[in-house]
């Protein structure tokens, strides 16, 4: 959570509270995907697709 907020500033409940619940796979694929985020917009999608 700490590169996330560090990259888009504080991120509200509900999107911590859906990257909390993702399985140690999709954390993975979630650090190595944040390289690519242009905006907070690209998170949401990369979330919606979980």
């Amino acid at each position: 959570m700490s590169l996330i907020n560090q990259r888009f500033g504080e991120v509200d409940e509900d999107i911590s509270s859906q990257i909390s619940n993702l399985s140690s796979e999709d954390l993975e694929s979630l650090v190595k995907a944040l390289f690519d985020f242009k905006n907070l917009a690209d998170l949401l999608s990369w979330l919606e697709k979980r």
